[in-house]
């Protein structure tokens, strides 16, 4: 069969497969043996009718019958019509031939009919076995072409189609009916001549030719990438071309992918190639970006990071960015227009955004010119964080519009991802160095505190082994470092010392510390007093003692000459008239003067280290020890006068004051036993008088004149004993203040908190006894007053100056207002600065708040006259005056009875005091408050109170 039509049988077979002879084989059996008895039969009668003409050549018309069924019947026709013809001849023919030699050739002859038949029968038999073998291969090869999963193309030398099997028609989208007979070139651009003859022109046979990518056509138009093996067949009609077509755009599609994740990988190694080798974030960030930019087709990639201050995203790392586009733009993380774009979102919302058509999305808006013109189409946000926190935003630009799917996606999420992982190491690493540096520092600043201390430092363990000591050790020892490696730490006492410091040591090993006061004897013999306080210490898993020495020199020089000031006080204190007591916490005598054992009535050596309650019992329900109870309990001073009763039933009247020391409280007493007794008489005469006042007239009044003369006689002794009681405590103040700014000697801290007190004290004593002393003299007539011009400007100003520290240190603010007018006053200058000191302390002490006014103004005693009067008015914010508290102001030895007032030490003659200074000057000083709020004391004084 020719080739030609050998691909049609093909291309038919394929479209029309053969029908299975199996399944009609029993009805062809059945015709083959109707169409042999029909053939005998048909052949018999011939013979009979032509017997005459064919008697001899009868069995040629048998071999006839038996040719014809073989041939154009079946196999079986053929064995069944020599069957029959052999049975018809042998029943038939071989009767008439006869006997004899005759009969004999008949039999040969018959006998020769059935081996010749038989023989044709069985070649025609092998002929169409043959035959059935060839359609059996034609129609496997069909169903094979027809069920290949490549698609098979045959054409001719013209290249036409004239094999398109259903492989090929899925591949290309055409029917088979429709493509045989077309030309190749309607389903490919490409040529096969070239790829199928040799050099000479002659068409290639035999050899397959070597598969080649070919661009395919489908029937919509549509372009496919194929595979085509191409085989030239020979044939002696016409050269065939077998076509073996293959699909790859899937395997040029996972080839495509497989050459992108390489490349996703190649991107992510160099990234931590980077992160391992980079050391700091800025540095690595750009070679992040400068690799990124290298992916595919990413044009720009830029780090922001985050600027707290003001919301924006600040460029610290970029790459691809020659045309300056990151220059001209701004990114802010707050809702603002320029804060919603792409990496402000992704910041924000600490989620990726990612836009593939940035000309398109109304987040771009405000950038979008600048987009177009630098050819940015998609763009993908990735948010960079810190210890869990987003601290920067990986933005990176693409210049195709749906550039960003998964696996670029994915990528940037993985570079973002190492890019925190590599800043949180870096933070870690820094913390590390930082905390390194801090050791490190700490160490030199150890070491230089050490060597630097004023006293010894050293430790040693459990052998006496010195294990550190400082630079001052040596220093004082005299030793060299390799001297006191060598050393024991007893080796630097001698005598009883030895012994005491070895039981310190000891009691800090066994209990943990201890204390010691020793001499330290250095190497050229020199003792020096020290306090030596060690504590156990674990150091590199072994029991040490750090030690710590100070030099008590000038302790001891201090400690002595505090014993001598002390005496020296205690001689002072034993000297004045006031009974004067030191009461400890525990309510021990600490100290009594001669003054008190007087007022006891008893020898102080009976009270001294002894209980107030074990030497006057039952004192507990005494008045006296509520007041000294108020005052230990309170810290506040008291004062009052009281009477006490002695165990011998005799009872004694007291002015005793009270006041907190560190002790406990320091109290001093003054006997008034004289005056209550004229005071009980007055008012036992009082009494009388009111039985008897007609009769008593006389004596009343000479009482009253001794009274007034007693009082009088108080104020004048007063008033001419202020040298006296002055200068003791002035003595007091100035040996003290010598003390205590150490010009007889340094004294140390504690020393110098103690005579600050007793200044203190002093001081506050003295201005009690001035106030006492000032009230006096006016009482007794003997306050004289100076009136002279002077600047008032200047004294307010220099009274002012005066309080403001104190206001000062109770953040209070002091203000004066005065006007220009007024440049000078004719009075007492002293005087009247004493009393406007006086209004302003108390302005200051009874504010805690707010502020203290200080205002002087003209006043006229009518319309239109001339300023006859100056009023200086000091105005505070502080706790007001109650309106039943008003008239009590101004009354001599009165404190207003409040708890406020019992906090303020004081003894009530100030007010008093100038209320009877602004008399003597010729003016008065008025008082107006409200409860809460504050107070006003306004000084009205004559401008020239000798007109």
């Amino acid at each position: 069969m020719p080739p030609t039509a050998l691909a049609r049988e093909l291309a038919s077979r394929m479209t029309n497969p053969p029908i299975d002879d199996r399944r009609n084989s029993g009805i062809r059996s059945i015709v083959a043996f109707a169409l042999a008895l029909a053939a005998v039969a048909v052949t018999v009668a011939l013979s009979e009718l032509l017997w005459p003409l064919v008697h001899g050549t009868a069995l040629t018309l048998f071999y006839l019958t038996v040719l014809v069924s073989s041939v154009y019947g079946s196999a079986s026709a053929g064995w069944w019509s020599t069957g029959l013809s052999a049975v018809a001849i042998e029943m038939i023919f071989l009767p008439r031939l006869g006997s004899g030699s005759q009969g004999r050739d008949s039999l040969l002859a018959l006998l020769m009919f059935c081996i010749v038949s038989g023989t044709f029968v069985l070649l025609v038999q092998r002929m169409r076995q043959g035959q059935a073998r060839a359609r059996a291969s034609e129609a496997r090869l069909a169903s094979l072409v027809a069920a290949a999963l490549d698609g098979i193309i045959v054409v001719d030398s013209d290249e036409r189609v004239v094999l398109f099997n259903a492989a090929a028609e899925a591949l290309l989208q055409c029917p088979a009916a429709e493509a045989i007979g077309q030309p190749l070139a309607r389903f490919t651009k490409d040529s096969i001549k070239n790829r199928s003859t040799n050099s000479s022109g002659d068409v290639q046979a035999g050899m397959p030719g070597q598969p080649s990518v070919l661009s395919a056509r489908r029937a919509d138009g549509h372009e496919i990438s194929v595979e085509v093996s191409i085989s030239p067949v020979d044939d002696s009609d016409q050269a065939l071309v077998i076509l073996i077509v293959r699909d790859i755009s899937q395997r040029k599609k996972h080839e495509r992918e497989i050459e992108q994740l390489t490349r996703i990988y190649a991107v992510l190694s160099q990234i931590n190639q980077a992160i391992v080798r980079i050391p700091t974030r800025d540095e690595l960030f750009t070679k992040a970006c400068q690799i990124l930019v290298g992916f595919d087709q990413v044009r720009i990639a830029w780090i922001g990071w985050h600027n707290a201050e003001n919301n924006e995203l600040q460029p610290v790392a970029e790459w691809g960015d020659e045309d300056g586009f990151l220059r001209s733009i701004s990114v802010y993380t707050d809702d603002r227009p320029e804060g919603r774009g792409p990496s402000g979102t992704a910041f924000r919302e600490r989620r990726h955004y990612i836009c593939n058509d940035l000309l398109d999305d109304p987040a771009t808006l405000p950038w979008r010119v600048e987009l177009a013109q630098h050819g940015l189409h998609a763009c993908a946000a990735i948010p960079i964080r810190l210890k869990g926190e987003v601290c920067a935003v990986l933005t990176v630009y693409a210049a195709d519009a749906g550039f960003f799917q998964d696996r670029e996606i994915s990528l940037l999420e993985e570079v973002a991802t190492d890019l925190s992982h590599a800043m949180d190491n870096f933070a870690a690493n820094e913390a590390r160095h930082e905390a390194e540096q801090a050791a490190l520092r700490e160490r030199l600043f150890s070491d230089l505190a050490i060597d630097a201390m004023p006293g010894i430092l050293y430790m040693y363990d459990e052998q006496r082994r010195f294990l550190r000591w400082n630079e001052n050790f040596l220093r004082v020892s005299g030793y060299s470092a390799e001297q006191v490696a060598r050393m024991h730490p007893l080796d630097f006492f001698a005598g009883a010392d030895v012994q005491h410091v070895e039981r310190r040591i000891a009691d800090v090993f066994a209990n943990g510390e201890a204390t010691v006061e020793a001499a330290f004897v250095a190497r050229d013999g020199t003792a020096t007093p020290y306090l030596l306080s060690g504590r156990r210490v674990v150091f590199n898993g072994a029991v040490c003692l750090l030690g710590v020495g100070v030099d008590i020199t000038e302790r001891k020089q201090a400690e002595a000459e505090l014993l001598a000031s002390e005496e020296r006080y205690r001689t002072t204190l034993d000297g004045i008239l006031e009974g004067c007591q030191l009461i400890g916490f525990d309510w021990r005598y600490l100290y009594l003067n001669d003054a008190a054992a007087i007022h006891n009535r008893r020898p102080n050596h009976e009270l001294m280290g002894k209980t107030m309650m074990s030497v006057w019992p039952g004192i507990e329900q005494t008045q006296v020890f509520n007041l000294l109870r108020r005052c230990m309990q309170e810290r506040i001073a008291q004062h009052e006068e009281t009477e006490f009763a002695y165990p011998d039933g005799t009872t004694a009247w007291f002015d005793v004051r009270s006041q907190p020391v560190p002790e406990g409280i320091f109290v001093l007493s003054i006997d008034i036993s004289e005056r209550k007794l004229a005071e009980k008489a007055l008012h036992e005469l009082n009494e009388k008088l009111e039985l008897n006042v007609a009769e008593r007239t006389e004596e009343l009044r000479a009482a009253l004149v001794r009274a007034e003369s007693a009082d009088q006689l108080k104020s004048s002794f007063l008033a001419t004993m202020s040298h006296e009681l002055r200068t003791p405590l002035n003595s007091i103040i100035g040996f003290t203040g010598i003390l205590h700014q150490g010009l007889a000697g340094p004294v140390n801290a504690e020393q110098t908190k103690q005579l600050g007190m007793v200044k203190g004290s002093a001081q506050h004593l003295l201005e009690l006894i001035n106030d006492v002393l000032d009230i006096s003299k006016i009482e007794a007539g003997q306050m004289k007053v100076n009136f002279e011009p002077f600047d008032l400007r200047a004294s307010v100003e220099r009274v002012a100056a005066l309080v403001r520290p104190l206001a000062e240190r109770k953040k209070l603010a002091l203000d004066t207002s005065m006007p220009k007018e007024i440049a000078s006053l004719t009075s007492d200058r002293r005087r009247i600065e004493q009393i406007l000191l006086n209004l302003l302390n108390n302005a200051v002490k009874f504010s805690e708040r707010g502020r203290v006014t200080l205002t002087v103004e003209l006043v006229s005693d009518s319309a239109g006259a001339a300023p006859a009067r100056i009023c200086i008015k000091v105005a505070d914010t502080g706790i007001g005056i109650r309106p039943e508290d008003l008239a009590k102001l101004f009354q001599p030895f009165r404190q207003l009875d409040s708890s406020l007032m019992r906090q303020h030490e004081g003894t009530g003659l100030g007010l008093a005091i100038c209320q009877r200074l602004a008399a003597l000057l010729g003016g008065d000083v008025q008082a107006a408050s409200v409860w809460g709020a504050g107070s006003v004391f306004t000084l009205n004084l004559p401008l020239d109170p000798r007109m």
